[in-house]
């Protein structure tokens, strides 16, 4: 008996697109915008904790996602809010459980290596498109911030590929 079919209207794609946009800003919400601009959370220990809670979330959806993420525009809105986050728990979360996963990674029955560097790079290559496409905004923030962003971002990946190498070559 063969299964029928069910095809989505573009009524649905679009509603299932508007609720992956809404939960993406609201991760970005949540973990970039209120935790960076409350001075309760400023404390190095506290933002560890925070970056720690959405640690498993973000790196598995990210890991699952890769391929998707590729696909869209490298300035699209998912795709730079996405990574955001990402960069934010890479760069916050204890060194500890950072590196006990990419152990994992390296796992020949679980490798996931492969899909972590090609999220770095994808990463690198969105944020590299701040400086060498410009961007059409009305504040005077965006020289200051996109040279900083892409400085920052390299910054954290350089320090996570030195992890990577680090404990996979062992």
């Amino acid at each position: 008996k063969k299964k029928k079919k069910h095809r989505l209207t573009k009524q649905d794609v679009a509603f299932y697109q508007s609720t992956a946009v809404r939960a993406i800003r609201t991760l970005y919400n949540h973990l970039l915008r209120r935790s960076a601009s409350d001075a309760r959370y400023q404390t190095d220990e506290t933002r560890a904790r925070i970056a720690a809670m959405y640690w498993k979330s973000v790196i598995t959806e990210s890991l699952n996602g890769v391929t998707w993420l590729a696909r869209l525009d490298v300035g699209h809105e998912v795709r730079v809010l996405w990574l955001l986050c990402f960069l934010y728990v890479l760069q916050e979360c204890p060194e500890g459980l950072i590196c006990g996963s990419i152990r994992r990674f390296c796992v020949f029955e679980n490798f996931q290596l492969h899909k972590f560097i090609r999220l770095l790079k994808l990463t690198a290559s969105t944020f590299q498109s701040f400086i060498t496409s410009p961007r059409e905004t009305n504040d005077d923030t965006s020289d200051i911030i996109s040279p900083w962003l892409v400085q920052e971002s390299f910054n954290i990946i350089c320090a996570i590929t030195n992890t990577v190498v680090d404990e996979c070559v062992d």
